[in-house]
């Protein structure tokens, strides 16, 4: 099903980016605009694909955690540029404050995550809106924060909002509607990694803030144990 479903969008996305690059003759402006939202949908619909592999994978109890040293900073940044597209297409800043700390965890897990949030973010801030990405050490954890300012999450939706399928009221941005899984993914990333992720209820931003632990103590502790045995 994952080669079924991801072959053709591969080659979709090819296909855009040589039309973008000018490989196959230069585009008019008309033309690129275009394309420009091809390649938009291409990158929502890939990240649809891999949301609903990923909650079938959890779902099944097939899902293994990958653990690996990897600097955070770098990721997000990586992340960021993947949906640079998306953020000017809604007319949103992105504001970073992550320290250039080393993590132990998943890494294409915590690409899901935070995929997965900025999308979401971005969804539901409005024009000239900002989103946040904060991300720190502390003894025994990392946390990450995701803020934007947004409507935010209706009182009486937050119990909901990690319920896979879940949608909630508020207007989403956008050509291509979500399929409700994003954070019940986001959420079932964070649990197998021993974390926790939650709403807050926060004075800072008028939109959604999420915070996430992640413990690091566990793998240094067993680093230790095989750098002596």
């Amino acid at each position: 099903m994952s080669h079924e479903l991801k072959t053709p969008l591969a080659n979709i996305r090819e296909g855009t980016e040589l039309l973008l690059d000018g490989t196959v003759g230069e585009l008019d402006q008309p033309q690129r605009e275009v394309t420009d939202i091809l390649r938009l949908n291409g990158l929502k619909l890939q990240q649809l694909i891999e949301n609903l592999l990923a909650f079938s994978a959890w779902q099944t109890k097939n899902e293994d955690l990958s653990i690996s040293e990897f600097p955070l900073r770098a990721l997000v940044i990586s992340v960021a540029k993947a949906q640079q597209l998306a953020l000017a297409a809604a007319q949103v800043r992105l504001q970073l404050e992550v320290e250039d700390i080393v993590i132990n965890a998943d890494r294409d897990k915590m690409k899901t995550v935070l995929d997965n949030l900025l999308s979401n973010a971005v969804k539901f801030t409005p024009i000239d809106g900002v989103v946040t990405i904060r991300a720190n050490r502390t003894p025994k954890s990392f946390v990450l924060e995701f803020a934007d300012t947004g409507p935010g999450i209706p009182r009486d939706e937050s119990p909901r909002i990690f319920e896979a399928f879940f949608q909630g009221t508020q207007k989403q941005g956008g050509q291509l509607a979500g399929t409700g899984i994003g954070l019940s993914v986001v959420l079932e990333c964070i649990q197998a990694h021993d974390g926790s992720v939650e709403l807050l209820d926060s004075d800072e931003f008028s939109g959604a803030h999420f915070r996430i632990q992640i413990p690091q103590e566990k793998e240094a502790a067993n680093q230790r144990i095989a750098a002596n045995a």
